[in-house]
């Protein structure tokens, strides 16, 4: 099952390895250092020191202080023995999009990821390689893990950077890679929420995605979903000025309008744009296997189903879709929750909605042990980004195959460190989107956001109120946290 039939498939992927031939043949090859980069399709730029002396590679579609760059990167740093990690983040903030660095200083050779690891990458010291999917790498399946998680049918994605490769582990956000030593290693923490003002956190997330998005316009057509949610309005209103390079797409499942449908409808035509209705495809069995071995078996759920869908994309566009939105959103708080103290294992699988299954549980617990002393809240809005987007949304974009790449305009350490640092409740209640927009596109605020409008939103406004009344008046209805 590791092996992949056709190795082609894997277009936009790597491999990086002492051993040169785990590389595919066909495959674009550089070396440097000992180490060996394979990639199929996938831009990589060289990473220089200060002197302009090669210092590693940048691999995927970095934008650097606005730019989609075509390199060379420059780590401003003369140490060339160890790696000059305040200089790495220092660049790390100043890069958006979705990358991957290998840098290679002569005693700590090092792998890091970009935000959310959305250049997904796993690794096997066994093999002393590296791939963004164990199919790469090679190895045998892991048949217990298989049987326990269900995975796919019974499970969406694999937590904790496990795999279902023996020996193969997947390297998780905010952690780095040593090439030495084939341990991983906290290289960032998330700042403390509340410490920031909600207008100045707008400014910066409205700059930040306006220039990602503005960047890649500037090369390449763009696609964008279109939604009846928060995210896919707030990339719109900061796609304003690039209008005529974009357009927009919103699933359409059989059946009656969604709200989905409804809302994009009504904006399209409200505001001109181009925009397509994609019916939802049945995908076939043989496409279901494939699609697993190039997201690295770690993707599932109805993402696994619907991904034939995308081929109906524009090849000659690059897709921008509205993944990490959710970090503004406070995704695993809830009201009432207590400022400090331990997370257990089974409140953190149960806000990211995972089973708790005993490997989950005892993963979880290793995970939280690891920590130092945070928030509670903190603890949990980690977990999502370093256990939801990295280990699901990261090898998930492996999966379009059709786009001339794909990237989130959310995707960047500053704008991470801006909206985490909100205070829970402005988040929690979803103001940032609308803060955004009132600086962006305020007129994109004058629909509703998942509700639909007219007679229909009228009735089903009606029953939530109705719903509410009976909450309140009979607390055992309410739903539970």
């Amino acid at each position: 099952m590791t092996e992949p039939v056709e190795r082609s498939a894997h277009v936009g992927q790597f491999v990086l390895s002492e051993d040169g031939d785990r590389v595919p043949a066909g495959w674009v090859r550089r070396s440097s250092s000992g180490w060996t980069l394979g990639t199929h399709g996938l831009p990589v730029v060289d990473v220089l020191d200060r002197a302009g002396a090669p210092l590693g590679w940048c691999l995927g579609h970095p934008v650097l202080d606005g730019v989609l760059t075509g390199g060379p990167v420059v780590l401003d740093t003369g140490e060339r023995t160890r790696l000059d990690w305040p200089a790495v983040d220092a660049l790390h903030r100043r890069l958006a999009g979705r990358f991957l660095l290998v840098l290679l200083p002569d005693d700590e050779p090092t792998v890091v990821l970009d935000a959310y690891g959305s250049l997904a990458a796993v690794h096997s010291a066994d093999r002393r390689t590296v791939a963004s999917v164990p199919a790469l790498i090679g190895g045998e399946l892991d048949t217990e893990l298989a049987e326990v998680t269900g995975f796919p049918d019974r499970g969406t994605w694999l937590p904790f950077g496990l795999t279902l490769t023996v020996g193969t582990r997947r390297l998780q956000a905010d952690h780095s890679l040593d090439l030495r030593t084939w341990r991983t290693a906290r290289h960032w923490l998330p700042p403390v929420p509340g410490t920031a003002d909600g207008d100045e956190v707008a400014a910066v997330v409205h700059e930040g995605v306006r220039r990602t998005i503005a960047a890649v316009a500037a090369v390449h057509p763009l696609t964008l979903s279109l939604t009846g949610g928060r995210d896919s309005r707030l990339l719109l209103g900061c796609a304003r000025e690039v209008l005529p390079e974009a357009v927009f797409f919103t699933l359409a499942q059989p059946g009656p309008p969604t709200v989905d449908t409804h809302l994009a409808t009504r904006l399209a035509d409200r505001y001109g744009l181009a925009h397509d209705l994609l019916p939802v495809r049945t995908t076939r069995p043989e496409e279901l296997d494939e699609w697993l071995t190039v997201t690295g078996h770690a993707v599932g759920g109805e993402l696994w189903q619907a991904h034939e869908t995308l081929r109906q994309l524009d090849p000659a566009r690059v897709l921008l879709p509205g993944t990490a939105g959710e970090v503004g959103r406070a995704h695993t708080y809830r009201p009432g929750d207590p400022d400090d103290g331990p997370v257990s294992p089974e409140t953190l699988l149960r806000r990211l909605r995972l089973p708790a299954l005993p490997v989950y549980l005892e993963h979880a617990g290793r995970w939280l042990a690891e920590l130092p002393d945070l928030p509670y809240p903190t603890v949990l809005e980690l977990a999502y980004v370093e256990q939801r987007l990295s280990c699901w949304a990261g090898p998930g974009h492996y999966g379009n195959r059709t786009s001339r790449f794909e990237l989130s305009p959310f995707a960047g350490r500053t704008l991470f460190e801006a909206m985490l640092a909100l205070p829970l409740e402005h988040r929690w209640s979803e103001r940032l989107g609308d803060d955004v927009l009132s600086r962006a596109w305020p007129e994109l605020l004058d629909l509703p956001f998942n509700e639909f409008t007219g007679l229909r939103g009228a009735r089903d406004s009606a029953v939530r109120r109705i719903k509410r009344l009976v909450r309140e008046r009979v607390p055992a209805l309410a739903p539970r946290a």
